[in-house]
């Protein structure tokens, strides 16, 4: 049996709310593009897929590029960086010249103090998942938001039709479900460094 909620069985899901089994009105690119948006507004929205990433800072530069969209945490050598606004830099008591303080920059970071060498971090952020392309893909957000993509991609659907009453209703289930399924159903955004290592 296939999985539940790959890409084939959404696009099924969504078409039997749409009341059209085969591709007459929107096709299959459509409505797979709205899947993936979908996908991306749940994560965007409730932080909930997460990545670990390895970056290297360049001698004698304070800004790191990173994957993701937020970053949550920092760590050098298994210690956690504290973080700091860029108002903080140079004000804080250093021990050394390691990376000890982090903030954030539009999807960069900054590390006080500057660092004179290169150095390995591990970065703990929040990111877009990758699009789903073939029909066995599935998405990688909790399984617990799998069953409500077909109601955004119906709304938007029947708001390219002009249907825009029975598309709001479709896109409130969306919206009501998923700030449910983040308030009640999925962990809490850390708010200590050791809740964020979720790997």
């Amino acid at each position: 049996m296939a999985y539940p909620y790959n890409l084939t069985n959404l696009l099924i899901a969504s078409r039997e709310l749409l009341q059209e089994s085969t591709a007459r009105f929107w096709t299959d690119a459509i409505l797979t593009a709205y899947i993936n948006e979908a996908i991306r507004t749940m994560a965007e929205t409730t932080g909930c897929y997460r990545t670990i990433e390895s970056v290297v800072t360049t001698p004698l530069t304070r800004l790191v590029s990173i994957a993701g969209y937020k970053c949550i945490a920092i760590e050098y050598n298994n210690m956690a960086l504290i973080k700091i606004t860029p108002l903080q830099i140079g004000h804080n008591s250093q021990d050394g010249i390691t990376p000890q303080y982090w903030f954030e920059d539009n999807k960069q970071i900054g590390i006080d103090p500057i660092p004179p060498s290169a150095y390995t971090l591990t970065a703990y952020s929040c990111a877009a998942p990758s699009n789903l392309v073939s029909g066995t893909d599935v998405p990688l957000v909790p399984y617990a938001l799998h069953g409500i993509i077909k109601y955004y991609v119906v709304a938007k659907a029947l708001y390219q039709d002009k249907k825009s009453s029975t598309a709001g209703q479709y896109m409130g289930m969306f919206n009501k479900e998923l700030d449910f399924m983040s308030r009640s159903l999925l962990p809490d955004l850390p708010d200590s460094v050791e809740s964020v290592r979720f790997q």
